[in-house]
């Protein structure tokens, strides 16, 4: 499988190009792929009855007796049953669902691309050496923070539901690598002082 330049991860591509069987494990990937990239969303169970879409049947096996005894299934009649189904049979989810199936996700790669913005804006013209430190910088600043812990949640407006909603708050940017390359460069500027008058 090759991971083009630029890429953090395998895209869904990838994935069907590489021929992996179903339910191998793939150390490049990380992920135990239950299938290809389209996922069949007709295969859940609640509750002992099978949530239908547009196919009528189950996919599993009948279950035996014992299966049926030894699982907690839902009341039909619960809150919590109404609840999930509503979860699984929104048609944003069934949308991202074969996306999400692959773990296959964006968010590091938007992270670094706004850290990098903040590093080369786009309204500033810079020469090829002035850009590569640049990314540089953005590297390092990405790689030092990308671990930050989650410290919280807050309740922020979202224009695109047009509600609130509840977003994670995670620990402010570290910036002591900064202070670390500083350090360095003053100890090999003393460095050639020292050599110099010798």
């Amino acid at each position: 499988m090759s991971i083009r330049p630029y890429s953090f991860e395998p895209t869904v591509n990838d994935i069907d190009m590489a021929d992996i069987q179903p339910g191998t494990n793939e150390p490049d990937i990380g992920v135990q792929l239950e299938g290809r990239s389209k996922m069949n969303v007709n295969d859940w169970c609640i509750c002992n009855k099978c949530i239908r879409f547009t196919i009528k049947t189950c996919d599993h096996d009948p279950l035996t007796n014992e299966e049926i005894n030894n699982k907690l299934w839902l009341k039909s009649d619960d809150e919590s049953y109404y609840a999930l189904k509503k979860v699984i049979t929104a048609k944003d989810f069934i949308k991202d669902l074969p996306h999400a199936k692959h773990f296959v996700h964006t968010g590091r790669l938007e992270s670094y691309h706004n850290v990098r913005l903040k590093y080369m804006p786009k309204r500033i013209h810079l020469k090829y050496r002035g850009m590569y430190i640049r990314s540089i910088l953005a590297i390092l600043d990405h790689n030092y923070n990308t671990n930050k812990q989650l410290v919280g949640d807050k309740m922020v407006y979202s224009k695109p539901l047009g509600k609130y909603t509840i977003k994670n708050v995670y620990e402010r940017t570290d910036t002591d690598w900064r202070k670390q390359i500083m350090h360095e460069v003053l100890d090999l500027a003393k460095k050639k002082q020292t050599n110099i008058a010798l």
